[in-house]
Parts: C-alpha cells; sequence; structure tokens
C-alpha cells in the first residue's frame, strides 16, 4: 500500500493537467486542434501555377513535331498560291493541292496528339491559350475538308481550289499562332 500511495497522488496531479490540455484543444478552439494552412501569397500561387503548365519532355517532342507539320503544310500552301496564280498547268495544281491536303492532315493529327497530352493541372492553368488552339486547329479541319472537298470535284474546278488554298493558308498562320503563344507558359522554345 505505501506504493499505491505515491502512485495515486501522481495519478490526481496528473488528470487534471491532462484534462486542462484536451479542454484546451476541443473545448475552446473551433478549429478542433487542426491548424488552419497559412494563406498562400500571390508570388507563390502565380508559381504555382507556372509550374503546373510546365511541358513534360515529350510534350516539348510533341511540340516539335507539330510545330513542323504545321510549318510544312503553310509552306506548301503557300507556294502554291504563289504559283497558282501565275500557273496554267490545273493537273500540277491538282497534284500540289492532294499534297497539301496530306501535310495537312499530318499536322492536325500532330495538333490532336499534343493536345491529348495535357495534363489536368496544364488544362486549368493554359485554359485560355489551349482553347485557342483547338478554336483554330478546328478552323484549319473546316478548311481542309473544303480544300478535300474541292479535289473530290470531277473535274476539280483550279479557281475554287486556288480559294480553298488560300484559305487553308489563313487557317494554318493562326494555328501556327496560337501554337506558339502556347510554348511560352509550358516553357517550351518556340524558334
Amino acid at each position: 500500500m505505501r506504493h499505491v500511495l505515491p502512485f495515486i497522488a501522481a495519478l490526481f496531479l496528473l488528470l487534471p493537467a491532462a484534462g486542462v490540455a484536451q479542454q484546451g484543444r476541443h473545448g475552446s478552439n473551433p478549429n478542433h486542434g487542426t491548424t488552419a494552412p497559412p494563406a498562400e501569397d500571390s508570388d507563390t500561387a502565380t508559381f504555382t501555377r507556372a509550374i503546373a503548365g510546365q511541358a513534360t519532355e515529350e510534350q516539348g517532342a510533341y511540340f516539335l513535331a507539330m510545330t513542323k507539320s504545321t510549318e510544312t503544310a503553310r509552306q506548301q500552301a503557300e507556294s502554291i498560291e504563289r504559283q497558282g496564280a501565275t500557273a496554267n498547268n490545273s493537273e500540277e495544281l491538282i497534284s500540289r493541292a492532294a499534297t497539301l491536303q496530306l501535310s495537312v492532315d499530318q499536322a492536325l493529327s500532330d495538333t490532336s496528339k499534343f493536345r491529348r497530352s495535357f495534363t489536368n493541372a496544364q488544362e486549368a492553368t493554359l485554359k485560355a491559350s489551349a482553347k485557342k488552339l483547338a478554336k483554330s486547329d478546328v478552323g484549319v479541319s473546316k478548311s481542309a475538308k473544303s480544300l478535300s472537298h474541292q479535289l473530290e470535284q470531277i473535274p476539280p474546278d483550279p479557281g475554287r481550289v486556288r480559294t480553298a488554298v488560300a484559305n487553308v493558308e489563313k487557317a494554318l498562320e493562326a494555328l501556327q499562332s496560337d501554337q506558339r503563344n502556347l510554348a511560352k507558359p509550358m516553357g517550351i522554345s518556340s524558334h
């Protein structure tokens, strides 16, 4: 019993302290023992968004393929337009326009692959730029369908083919501009 008495006395002394500590955690604090995370300052939020939008190595490779195929198609369209106004050979025009159609299809495929590679964080962070890219991609697709339709006519009308090629070139220029605008926030070099 002698050894039990100091133990009981110590127990009585410690229990009230534990009760006060418990009450302090649960009684008066509305957070119930949790602390609120510190408020994020604007510089930290900007930095976090910038990091979320950064491209992966794979996306960098997709971007390079996309920009190269878009530039190839745009150069072909420009060349057809330059030569189309002076050329009298409609067979050559039709053949070059058909080659352009294949190049445009490749550019659209590469753009689609790049867009599908976006993470949820990138889609949220780059929403406006990604939306512009998608819109210009649709513009290229529509003008390419118009060119395809003209090439399917028997016989194709060279004047209408030239007009369709001009529309494809304008749409490709818009696509290139939107590609370059997306490169910077993703940390991709776009020379």
